[in-house]
């Protein structure tokens, strides 16, 4: 079932912020900042495959796409404003929030790495899979294929799971599943 894709717009400031939503906001969020020159339309088709596992939010930057264009004597266009602008975005329409914000560990982000890649997957899929940039993942993949965790299918352009790699993410989830169930009192006699 393909989700809709919803437009909408919030004001900062003054300035109209457009963005594109889909999905489920019970689901993870992924937030899809665009290049330059560029706007969240260059993400139309990516939000359509994204949004039935994960909540999709792309917007476009003051001067990109559908928001507002003030005037550079109005508006400073540098990086480091944009940045503001789309933490104050992030922060004025509860996109995250503490319930949905998650620290990771090491061990964990390999875990959805190696699980994004059993069967098989390209490195944007297995990317958003774990929530990584695209730097992240390629460090991870690095270390990843370095010690015969995942590998390469060059003709394919696919990153595949080795047997190594299922082996490590059978044990990440029985850990995961141990330190969930009840610890019962011992005692000693």
């Amino acid at each position: 079932m393909r989700n809709k894709v919803i437009y909408k717009t919030v004001n900062l400031n003054g300035v109209k912020i457009f963005y594109r939503e889909s999905g489920n906001k019970n689901h993870p969020t992924i937030l899809l900042f665009h290049g330059f020159p560029a706007s969240s339309h260059m993400y139309r088709n990516l939000i359509e495959e994204l949004a039935d596992e994960y909540h999709i939010i792309a917007p476009d930057f003051p001067g990109f796409g559908n928001s507002d264009q003030p005037h550079p004597k109005e508006f400073e266009y540098t990086f480091d404003n944009l940045a503001n602008v789309m933490n104050d975005f992030i922060e004025n329409s509860k996109i995250i929030t503490p319930l949905n914000m998650k620290y990771r560990s090491r061990t964990e982000i390999v875990s959805m790495i190696l699980e994004a890649a059993n069967g098989g997957a390209t490195k944007t899929r297995i990317m958003y899979k774990a929530f990584l940039s695209y730097a992240q993942l390629k460090e991870y993949l690095s270390v990843l294929i370095e010690n015969n965790l995942i590998e390469y299918l060059e003709g394919i352009q696919t990153y595949k799971t080795t047997e190594k790699g299922l082996n490590l993410l059978k044990m990440h989830n029985e850990i995961g599943e141990l330190l969930q169930t009840p610890i019962r009192e011992s005692r000693i006699q």
